[in-house]
């Protein structure tokens, strides 16, 4: 306890001023306040309970609202972690955006740490590290992993790499939404399998439970470019979201027919895709693709790049054999 008390949060705490309505305090004595009797009324119980109320109201207000919280203790920034995993989601260049975490668990003879995370309108990444380093919590294991919010929001899994050597781990899930969007999120990850690399994949059961709080980076919504034609398709941009890191772009392709998203063009090794998106940054260099998803019956497509630097970004939206359309995004 005394430990507790010596922490450089207990002292931030101790110092720390939170502005307390002038009508706080006096409803909490009115509430305790007893039936009109002679003498004088102690007021040392009062007051102690005018204190529990406000400590006790700063500790809901941490739980659901964790920037709150974070106002009281800045959490660190990532800066150890492996490279080649936050280049493949676009962190590596940004890393100080990436926040630190120190939640463990440990389970059948193996320990699951929550090193990081990062989260925006686009995506919410947790990094993590399995050791011994055998294992993987997402390797064929997608229904396996958890993450939902404070509210009892559930984030959808949208994939994830490892590194066999390390033991660390890059999951990406869907944005964090609803009130934790706005009011910081706290986090809770379950596993309840590690599954074996090589070609066995066997599963190891546990109970792994992680816990972090994060605040959403910055993020803001683009004018989408005008509609275009490729042959019979007609293409609408729906939605584009720029945050530090990424842009996603969404579009609606109608008129192409069945099949006109998923056609593969043969080669001479495994084909690619008839249609296809680039985006090339301002330098002229072409951004990192990180996640597209096409979904040919309903002609919807959303692409994700990596993004950092401000200026006009070219996209080209093309069908081989029919033809290509460009558009810009300016992200000034």
């Amino acid at each position: 306890m005394n430990d507790d008390l010596r922490s450089p949060l207990a002292g931030r705490l101790a110092t720390l001023e939170i502005p307390v309505p002038p009508t706080l305090v006096a409803r909490v004595l009115a509430a305790r306040r007893p039936a009109a009797r002679g003498g004088r009324v102690p007021l040392l119980p009062r007051l102690s309970a005018a204190v529990a109320l406000v400590v006790l109201a700063c500790g809901a207000a941490s739980y659901f609202a964790p920037r709150f919280g974070q106002a009281l203790a800045d959490a660190p920034v990532l800066g150890n972690a492996t490279g080649p995993l936050l280049r493949s989601v676009g962190l590596a260049g940004v890393a100080g955006r990436v926040t630190t975490f120190s939640s463990a668990a440990v389970s059948s003879g193996y320990r699951v740490e929550l090193m990081g995370g990062y989260a925006d309108a686009i995506r919410t990444i947790v990094l993590l590290r399995v050791q011994p380093a055998d294992r993987s919590v997402l390797l064929w294991n997608a229904t396996g992993v958890t993450l939902t919010d404070q509210f009892g929001h559930r984030l959808e899994l949208k994939g994830g790499v490892a590194d066999e050597q390390t033991g660390q781990e890059i999951l990406e899930f869907g944005p964090i939404s609803g009130p934790a969007a706005s009011l910081g999120a706290r986090l809770t990850l379950q596993a309840a399998t590690l599954t074996a690399f090589g070609a066995t994949h066997d599963g190891l059961g546990g109970d792994w439970e992680l816990h972090a709080t994060i605040a959403l980076d910055e993020s803001r919504a683009l004018t989408a470019p005008a509609p275009g034609r490729l042959s019979t398709m007609t293409i609408t941009f729906t939605k584009i979201t720029a945050t530090a890191t990424a842009l996603e772009v969404q579009l609606q392709v109608q008129g192409g027919g069945p099949g006109a998203l998923s056609k593969v063009i043969p080669d001479a090794v495994k084909g690619h895709p008839a249609f296809s998106m680039q985006l090339w940054a301002p330098d002229g260099t072409q951004a990192q693709a990180l996640t597209s998803q096409v979904d040919d019956a309903s002609g919807l497509v959303d692409t994700v790049w990596a993004r950092s630097a401000a200026g006009v970004y070219r996209l080209v939206v093309t069908d081989l054999g029919i033809g290509a359309m460009e558009r810009t995004i300016d992200i000034s």
